[in-house]
C-alpha cells in the first residue's frame, strides 16, 4: 500500500510541475504582456527625461530673473 502512495504522491508532484512549467512558458510567449511592459518602461523614462529638462529650465528661468533684478538695481 505504501508503494501506492508514494506513486500517488509522485504523480502529484508531476502534475503541479508541469503545470508550472506550461504557466511559465505561457508567460514567456505573452508578446501582447512583453510589448506593454517595453512601452511603459519606456513612458515611464520619458516623462523623468521631460520633468528633469523642465526642473533645469525653471532653474536657469529664475538664475535668470534674478541676474535682471540684480542687473537693473545696479
Amino acid at each position: 500500500m505504501s508503494d501506492i502512495d508514494d506513486l500517488e504522491a509522485e504523480i502529484k508532484q508531476t502534475r503541479e510541475q508541469l503545470g508550472e512549467t506550461v504557466e511559465a512558458l505561457g508567460e514567456k510567449l505573452d508578446v501582447k504582456a512583453h510589448v506593454k511592459s517595453s512601452a511603459d518602461h519606456a513612458k515611464d523614462r520619458a516623462v523623468e527625461t521631460v520633468s528633469s529638462n523642465w526642473v533645469a529650465v525653471a532653474a536657469v528661468a529664475t538664475v535668470a530673473v534674478l541676474v535682471a533684478i540684480v542687473w537693473k538695481k545696479r
